[in-house]
């Protein structure tokens, strides 16, 4: 059983492969030539140059500018969803505000019941923004990554904090 474990094939020359073993040395020659062949060919096949360009040009770069492209697009989406949640969260924490004073002053419970609801609301709201604006600036950094693999040096600024991610490349 060990034996099987410790295979390992290694090419001598065209048509001769040496199996190593701690006691055992085999060589087999005309028996594997065709199969050999065959491996090697397709070795240098996969190894290519031409083979590598063809999976870069079909399959690597349009799948980048592909991931560039959704980077920049919920950058945006999760912007504009942050900025929508954050403002709702005000409206609806200063309608809380104000529902709160009325229920006091006329002792109603319905409205202390709706001041509540609107306050868990306007929390809501406000988790929801701040979630929002973590998506966007992990988009943010997820295309600032993508750039530096491409070979672009400049940073994308995050549409939520108008800076720079990384604030040591500023002099």
């Amino acid at each position: 059983m060990q034996s099987i474990v410790d295979f390992r094939p290694e090419i001598i020359e065209e048509d001769e492969i040496q199996i190593s073993d701690d006691n055992v040395n085999v060589n087999i020659s005309e028996q594997y030539t065709n199969q050999q062949d065959n491996t090697k060919l397709v070795l240098k096949k996969i190894g290519s140059k031409t083979f590598r360009t063809k999976i870069i040009e079909e399959y690597v770069r349009p799948n980048m500018i592909g991931d560039i492209e959704n980077c920049f697009l919920w950058r945006k989406r999760w912007g504009k969803i942050s900025s929508t949640s954050f403002c709702f969260s005000e409206i609806l924490g200063l309608v809380q505000t104000g529902l709160a004073f009325s229920a006091a002053s006329f002792n109603i419970v319905l409205i202390s019941y709706l001041a509540g609801m609107f306050g868990v609301l306007c929390i809501a709201f406000n988790r929801f923004g701040s979630y929002s604006k973590n998506e966007s600036s992990e988009k943010t950094s997820q295309l600032n990554e993508i750039l530096i693999t491409v070979g672009i040096k400049d940073k994308i600024p995050d549409l939520m904090d108008n800076i720079l991610q990384d604030t040591n490349d500023i002099k």
